[in-house]
This record gives C-alpha cells, structure tokens and sequence, in this order.
C-alpha cells in the first residue's frame, strides 16, 4: 500500500511566481502567483484531476495547492467542490494567472460543460437537476487502461450518468474500487495528502480517525469487462457522445425530425428503463450480445453487489453494466431507419409481460415523462390499431407521427369555430361512400374533425358544433368509416384536415355564423325582383327554398334548421331539387344579398371557405369526386328537364354530387315554362280584383280559388306573382295567428298542429311555420307527437298519481285493466289462456305497466304458489278500481 507524502510549508507555495492582486469587487482573499510549473490538460479532462495532476508535479498537498491557486475549500458537508460544477469569474481569473490556462479551456473541464446534454444542473445554481434524465456527478466511474495511459487523469464525462464505456480501449468502465467496495471521487483531494490519481483515496475498511488510512489500491490493474472493436456497446457509447458533444440528435429515428439533446436522452432513457424493468433472461439474452448478456447476468444475480440495484428511472443506473445494457437494447430498438422500423423492433416489449399481466397496449404511450413525439409515434404504430374509431383519431393512428390526445376543451372550441357543422361538401363528397345517408355522414365528419388528437367527449364535439348530432348517430358514423375498405385514407383525410385547421387561420367564424337571426334573410320583395330578373316563377314556396338555401350556405348548419324551412315531405323533397331550380342570374343576385345579409350583421368575411383540396392528395377515398363531373352534360341534362337523380344516374355519380356541382355551377334552365292554369287565373282575376277579394273582403286564398274553380296552389302562385303577400309570405299570418293562443293551445293543452291548423282554416305547414315564426319549440316527430297520445295526455291529468305514468301513454287504460282481469287467476298462463291471448302478449302488457309505474306488480307464481300482488301492485289496483268508480 502506498505512502500519501505530506510535505512543502505554505511558505514555499506562496513563494512561486509572481503576485496578482484582486481586482475591485473580487472576494478572493489570497494573493495568487504564477506556478513554476505548467501543465496541459488531457482532452476531455476534468479540472480536478488536471489539478490534482498539477499537484503531484509540484508535491505538495491539496490542501496548500488549492489556497495557492485561489480556489476555496468545499463547505462543511459538501464533498463537490462547487468550482469543479462551475467556476465564478474570480475563481477562473485566479487559476488562469497561477496556470497560464485560457478562462475558456478551465470552463470547459467543469461540469457546467455538460449542462443541458450530458447532465442537469439547476438555472444559476451549483445543484442537481434531478428532472435531467440519468443526471449524476457526484461519483466517477473510470477505465483502468487510461489511467494506466495516462498517468492517473480522469476524464470530465466519466461523472456522467451516461457514461459506461471507453471507447479507445472497448472495454465497460469500472464503478468502484474493488478493495474497499465505495464508489470513486466522491470526495475531491484530501488537504493533509498530495493526490496520486491511479490510487485509491478512500479511507481503508476499518480505518477510523480524522486522518485514516487510505485505501490505495491500484485502479489502474483492476480488469475491466472487455467488448471488443465494433461492438454494439461501444457503438452505443460513441453514438451518446456524440449526442452530448453536437447537443442534438440527428440518428435513427430522429433523421427526418432532429431533436435537442436532452430530448433524445429521455428518449434513450425512457426506453431503457422499460426494457430494464420488464425484460426477462430470454429478452437478454436476445436483444444483447452474448458476453454483455452474460455480464449483466452475472451482476445481477441473486447474492451479487448488484443484485439489489434500485430500479431505473430518471436517476442513473447505479453500475455501468446496468446502463450499458439498457443503453445498447434501447438503441437498438430508436437507431433504426423511421418510426415504423422502431415500431417493429420494440415490438417485443409491447408484447411482454409484467407481473403476469400484458402491457395495456393503449397506456405503453405513456412511458417516461418529457419524451418527444417522435418516441411516442413509434409506441403508437408498435401498439396497431386500437380497436375504437374514435381512439384512432385520438392519436393520430396512421400518420407519419401519431401521439397522445394533447387537445382539451379549450382548443376544441377554438376549432369549432373553424368548422361548420356539416363539412364541406367538397371533403364530404369523397369521404362519404355511396347509398349512405349524406347529411348525417357530413355532421358526423365535422365533429370527428374536433376528435382528432383531442381528448373531448362525443357529446362535448357534438355540443360545441350546435347539437345537430346525437351521439349515437356520431357512433354511427364512425363505424360506417371504420368498416369501410378505404377506412385507413378516410381517417388520414380527417386528420390532416384538423391538423390544418389547427395551424391555419379560418377567414369564417362559423361559431358566429351558427349564432345569427337568419329570420330578416332575403325579404319577399327582394325575390320578386330576383325573379323578375331572373325570369323564375315566384312563388311562396320558392322564397321559403331560396331562403333555407341561403341559410344553409351561410351558417353551415342542416337546411332543416332554417326559420323557413317546412317540415312536410314536399317541402324536403323540393330542397333536394332545388340546385336545379337555381340559374347563374339568380345564383350571382343570390350572392349580392347573402354579401349585403353580412354586412348588416358586421361580418367582413367570404361568402364561403374551404380548406385546400390538396390535403387529400395521395389518398384512395370512397366516395365521388366532384371535380370529375362532365358540367356541360350535366347542364344538357338539367335544361331538358332531367331529375337530379337521372342526371346523377346518367353521370355515374351520386345525386348530392350532381346537387354540389350544380349549387357551384347553375344551369341555364331557359325560359320559364307556360302554366296555362295560371295564365288562364291571371286573365280573369286581374291585379286590382285579386287585392280587393283578399285584403278588403278578408277572403281566404281556398275561397277565392272556389269562386274561380282553379287550385289553392294556383291561387298562391298568382298572389305571389301579383306581389300580395300571403299566409306563406309572413305578414298576414303574424296578424291572424296570436301567439298567446297558439302557445296555450299547443304546448299546455298539448294541442296538434293539424287540429289548430283546421280551427283556423288553414294548412298544418303553415301553421307549423307560424309556431317557428313565433318562436314557439315543435315537440320533436313520432308516436309521443300523435293525437292520441295527446289526447291521452290531456285525459289522465286528473288521474291518481300512481297511475298517470301508465296511463299517459296510449293503451294504458286497457293495460291496467286487463292487469285487474289476470288478478282473478292463479298464473298468467292460465289468464291467457281464459281471456284468448298469447301469454307473450299479456305478459309484454304486465311488463311494459312494470315499467312504466318503475316497479314490480305481480310476483310470478312458482311450483305450489299462485302469483300474488306486490305491495306496489296492491296500490295501484286500489288506485285503479277507485278512478273508475269515480269516472
């Protein structure tokens, strides 16, 4: 065991060279003079071992040389000099005076020089940043061959979590001394010995006292793990210096998407981590070299110095060995040409098992904090398909770099406003598969749009784009798309569709388009003379079309939601037809209005918008291409009188194409036709005749086409060719409908539109259309809206309590008769057979009564028992005789 000297009087030291005084402000208290001797730091060395080398030239010990060179000894407890982490302006001025070092060459031996790649250190500050992936500095490890080299020098990266290897002699690098069991420099020079670098400066096992024994076992004879030239873990060593020195990461995966370092360390480590935690002997022994694999076995056997080795996670791996092997399995899954090769070389880790149980295929996304989204594309597309459309979208599946749902509410509402609720018909149309239902397909590709890498609800994308969607009908949607053959171009379509509405600006706020009082849209007048000009019929039917056209195009929303729009099935199949109806006359009058409609409203903004075509370039997608359609032809067709359905049959396309097209290119439909019914009305009722009859005498439209034996409609095509507003028109019905009586009569005594209509003489659509024009809410169509129903309704308001709910519904008062009548028999077998029913009949009506009053009746009889009422059921039955008695 060597003998530490401790010799040469401060006095001597002091003595060397010349003096430099602190400048002002300077809080170095010694003065500090020129060393006599000079000595050039090894490459990559660190500073204490260049001092410490400078100190065994001049054999004196730490302690004096420090004081000489201006440096401060470490505070009380802190064995890391904080100059060796980073050196202040006075301590850097003081070395380079007593050295002859450039400033910039003593930096660059600190560990501040590894700062943000090869470890962490907090802002300003000489401490840890433990949020560093695998940051370390506390320890050195070491390869005896350069200490044998080159005289004892330690290298600055060796204090690096991330260094495992020596790449000059391909061997793995020692963690400890091997006499005494302590890891190394840990503590910097000892002030009463003159440091010796090849030794070990630990104090000896069992050494006490406040000067021990040292150790002094000979670092540099200690054998090391050799690997060999070309091998994976010296690749792998290479490759992280490399990362560190450029301070990005250009390989493998990161070859089209160069990342900071830092960023692919948390990858690396990430990974590793994984591998380290869930891989088992077979994966070793599979993804390593055979005499790594052996090493890291033997190290971590049960007994072994290693065996109870934390579990790796940010902080570094306690051995070498340990991060050698995480370092080399995990790149050789991320040093891989693109993220669909890394994919499937981590393959086998998505499919391991921990602790019995798989890797949740979804959750292995979230391995590691603060990765890149290149790491986490390569975890996703590892992961396939997930199985739910509206996960796919989620996470991007498909695309060159999928990730993690990162959109909240927040951005989601901030989108919605860049989309209106049916998607464009031009991305509709080639997303949408022929023979589906095209309105609901285009509201469910608008809010699949606010899926896309977002974690939002069905119900919250539906809500935000204006609820026309249930979320069952959206669940719909995306399954259509998911079974469809071109599901995987359909979703990247979508996709790239959303992602370029993130990063693009939208010239429409269609959130404020969806907002708007459309009611004042296109005045009657207005069309008159569109259609004078245009040489259109005009008709009451034909504004009610225009404006819900109108209506349509500007808000984005359903025609269905228009203010004057019918709900009767002529007035929906007119919708349809009507881009045939439309001519370029009319279509550019059209346009003047929607523009002046705007700018009442304070909207500086395009008629119309959509994203660019070219974001489906390159995709196999279901449906028509609008672009393909011959227009000429298409306007033959239309001039002479085809149907939008033939047209669309003769064009092989679809009629919603064939209406698109035509909505962008109107056809010239020629001179209107002759209606002789209504030129024949027209000469013998004049203008001034018409107006007196209707205004004056107050003669309804059915009673003037009476007197004239003509058609209702005839008669209304005259008013509204006459320019006399009608019923249809708007006007005369806010005059003769109140809205006190039309609301009392249909919402509390749950009237029909139909029976209201014939009390006032007219049809049911225009009495519809006077409930919207007054802002009274229709009850949504089906069974609940009948007459029966309601009448029902109105009947069973005076009933019990315990019955109504049963007796609302139509039928319910035979249910609970006949729930009287099965009270008499033993089983419900028997009753049925007695009174000549199916027993599946009779007990659907026991059942649905059950139901309705939400509990139990009637317990079914069993072997040797009768069936018997429920407490419920005695309740009800007493109810039940009590309320015939009384009616």
């Amino acid at each position: 065991m060597p003998t530490y000297p401790r010799q040469n009087s401060p006095d001597r030291v002091a003595s060397w060279g010349h003096a430099w005084a602190p400048r002002a402000g300077d809080t170095m208290a010694p003065t500090v003079r020129s060393l006599p001797v000079h000595l050039n730091p090894v490459d990559g060395e660190a500073l204490d071992s260049w001092l410490e080398a400078l100190c065994r030239q001049l054999r004196c010990t730490w302690g004096d040389f420090t004081g000489a060179v201006g440096l401060p000894p470490p505070p009380q407890g802190i064995r890391t000099p904080t100059w060796l982490i980073r050196l202040t302006p006075t301590e850097a001025r003081a070395l380079h005076v007593a050295t002859g070092t450039p400033t910039q060459a003593l930096h660059a031996m600190t560990l501040a020089s590894l700062d943000g790649a090869g470890l962490g250190l907090a802002p300003g500050t000489c401490a840890l940043d433990r949020s560093f992936p695998w940051s370390r500095f506390r320890f050195s490890r070491y390869c005896p061959q350069c200490l044998r080299g080159n005289g004892g020098r330690w290298q600055l990266f060796w204090r690096s979590g991330w260094a495992f290897a020596c790449v000059e002699h391909c061997c793995l690098l020692i963690d400890e001394c091997p006499a005494c069991g302590h890891r190394l420099r840990g503590h910097v020079g000892h002030s009463e010995l003159v440091p010796y670098g090849q030794r070990c400066s630990n104090a000896a096992a069992h050494a006490r006292g406040r000067a021990p024994q040292r150790c002094g076992v000979n670092l540099a004879a200690v054998p090391a793990v050799r690997l060999g030239q070309g091998h994976p873990t010296i690749a792998a060593q290479h490759l992280i210096r490399q990362v560190i020195d450029s301070g990005a990461a250009t390989f493998g995966i990161y070859h089209d998407n160069t990342v900071p370092a830092a960023d692919a360390l948390a990858d690396i480590r990430a990974v590793a981590a994984r591998i380290l935690a869930s891989a088992t002997a077979e994966d070793w022994r599979r993804v390593l070299p055979a005499d790594l694999a052996a090493a890291y076995a033997e190290a971590h056997t049960p007994g072994s110095a290693v065996g109870h080795e934390p579990k790796s996670g940010r902080a570094a791996p306690v051995r070498a060995v340990t991060a050698a092997a995480g370092v080399t399995a995990a790149l050789g899954i991320l040093d891989v040409a693109g993220v669909a090769a890394a994919a499937r070389a981590m393959q086998w880790l998505i499919d391991s098992r921990e602790q019995g149980r798989k890797v949740d295929r979804v959750a292995v996304a979230t391995w590691g904090k603060g990765t890149t989204e290149t790491l986490t594309a390569a975890q996703l597309v590892a992961c396939g398909p997930c199985g739910f459309r509206n996960t796919e979208l989620r996470y991007r599946a498909g695309t060159p770099l999928p990730t993690r749902p990162v959109h909240d509410t927040n951005n989601a509402t901030v989108l919605a406003a860049r989309v209106p609720a049916l998607m464009w018909p031009a991305f509709a149309l080639r997303l949408t598969a022929p023979r589906q239902n095209f309105p609901r397909m285009s509201a469910g590709l608008a809010a699949a749009a606010l899926l896309v890498n977002s974690r939002v609800s069905y119900e919250e994308a539906i809500g935000l784009l204006g609820g026309h969607l249930t979320t069952h009908a959206l669940s719909y949607v995306l399954r259509r798309l998911h079974s469809g053959p071109c599901w995987n171009d359909t979703r990247r379509a979508v996709i790239v569709v959303a992602d370029y509405l993130h990063t693009h600006d939208c010239p429409i706020d269609y959130q404020r388009r969806r907002t708007l009082d459309y009611t004042a849209l296109l005045p009657a007048a207005t069309w008159r003379d569109i259609c004078a000009v245009s040489r259109i019929v005009c008709t009451g039917a034909s504004l009610h079309l225009t404006r819900a056209h109108l209506y349509a195009v500007l808000s984005g929303n359903p025609v269905q939601h228009a203010p004057s729009y019918l709900d009767t099935p002529s007035f929906a199949e007119a919708v349809l037809a009507y881009p045939a109806r439309l001519t370029p006359a009319a279509a550019a009058a059209l346009q003047t209005v929607a523009r002046e409609f705007l700018q009442r409203a304070g909207i500086a903004e395009p008629l119309t918008w959509q994203p660019p075509l070219r974001l489906l370039d390159g995709l196999v997608l279901p449906g028509a291409d609008p672009d393909t359609i011959d227009i000429p032809t298409l306007h033959h067709l239309i001039e002479h009188r085809e149907t939008l359905r033939a047209a669309a049959r003769q064009l092989h396309t679809t009629p919603e194409t064939v209406r698109h097209v035509l909505t962008l290119h109107p056809a010239h439909a020629g001179p209107p036709p002759t209606v002789p019914a209504l030129s024949a009305l027209a000469a013998a009722l004049p203008p001034e005749t018409f107006a007196a009859l209707y205004r004056q005498e107050r003669m309804r439209l059915r009673d003037i086409a009476a007197r004239y034996h003509a058609a209702h409609q005839t008669v209304s095509d005259l008013a509204h060719q006459y320019g006399i507003d009608t019923p249809c028109g708007g006007p005369r019905s806010h005059q003769e409908i109140d809205r006190d009586w039309l609301r009392t009569e249909y919402v509390v005594h749950r009237r029909t539109l139909p029976d209201l209509a014939a009390e006032k003489g007219m049809t049911a659509p225009t009495m519809s259309l006077c409930a919207q024009r007054h802002g009274i809410a229709r009850r949504p169509p089906g069974f609940a809206s009948t007459a029966a129903n309601v009448k029902a309704a109105r009947q069973t308001e005076h009933a019990p309590a315990p019955l109504r709910p049963a007796l609302i519904p139509v039928g319910g008062a035979a249910r609970l008769d006949r729930f009287e009548k099965v009270l008499r028999y033993s089983t419900i077998t028997a009753a049925a057979t007695d009174l000549g029913l199916h027993q599946s009949a009779l007990t659907s009506q026991i059942a649905r009564l059950e139901a309705d009053l939400g509990a139990a009746l009637i317990e079914r009889a069993q072997r040797g028992r009768p069936m018997t009422l429920t407490p419920h059921g005695a309740r009800v039955l007493r109810a039940w005789k009590a309320w015939k008695r009384s009616t």
